[in-house]
């Protein structure tokens, strides 16, 4: 989001009261302090852009490509990406994004989107479209807490001192299913009958190349696990 409130004037000793009213505002994240970073890699194109205050992209570099963002009650609701050879690469469609939190947090931004996936490409002229599914994926995974806090005062920080451990952070996201073309499809197979023991999810069980017209099974690739305790350090 972006806050906009009146230019002030740069000001080398802002007062008590200018302060303040910024301190209070990006506290309660009413107000942004810096736009958002956002990057694309795709297709070998890659790119890193900010929204200005009317919400049109801008590159942080000078570029060729053309964004076209589609909103939905406020959301991103899709990704169109065009390169100069007129072929459109298409983002978070049918909610194919991912969202990333740590588990019991409040905070406002826990679980915000933080990635949309490619749901289409489509070559100029109709010569093709790649379709790209996917089915809904939501796993949890343990790392170090955060040492890092911030305070107003001496008193506060002796209340936020970070206590060490483990936090668990929860991702709802997506995983392939399948991607077609006009004449192939590509499953991307689960195998739910054994769970993963690193993180809460499944493996890939095999990848398998079905012409599409026919049916018929042109190509798989099959994946075997194991799990062991390394006996050196």
């Amino acid at each position: 989001g972006l806050f906009k409130f009146p230019k002030l004037d740069m000001v080398t000793n802002p007062s008590s009261l200018i302060r303040k009213f910024i301190d209070n505002n990006t506290d309660k994240r009413s107000s942004d302090g810096e736009p958002d970073i956002y990057t694309f890699n795709v297709n070998g194109m890659v790119g890193k852009f900010i929204f200005d205050e009317n919400r049109h992209p801008v590159f942080l570099t000078q570029s060729d490509v053309r964004i076209n963002v589609e909103y939905s009650g406020g959301e991103f609701q899709r990704w169109i990406i065009t390169p100069p050879n007129g072929i459109q690469y298409i983002f978070g469609e049918n909610s194919a994004k991912e969202s990333n939190g740590i588990y019991g947090s409040t905070d406002a931004d826990n679980n915000a989107p933080t990635s949309w996936y490619l749901t289409k490409i489509i070559y100029p002229n109709n010569a093709d479209t790649l379709k790209f599914d996917y089915n809904s994926e939501n796993y949890s995974y343990f790392s170090l807490a955060s040492e890092f806090t911030t305070a107003e005062d001496s008193t506060t920080l002796a209340t936020k001192v970070p206590d060490g451990g483990y936090v668990q952070y929860r991702v709802n996201g997506v995983r392939p299913w399948s991607v077609q073309s006009k004449n192939i499809i590509i499953y991307f197979k689960p195998l739910y009958s054994a769970p993963r023991e690193d993180v809460y999810g499944n493996v890939l069980s095999n990848i398998q190349v079905n012409n599409r017209n026919t049916n018929e099974i042109i190509d798989q690739v099959k994946f075997n696990y194991d799990y062991f305790t390394s006996t050196t350090w």
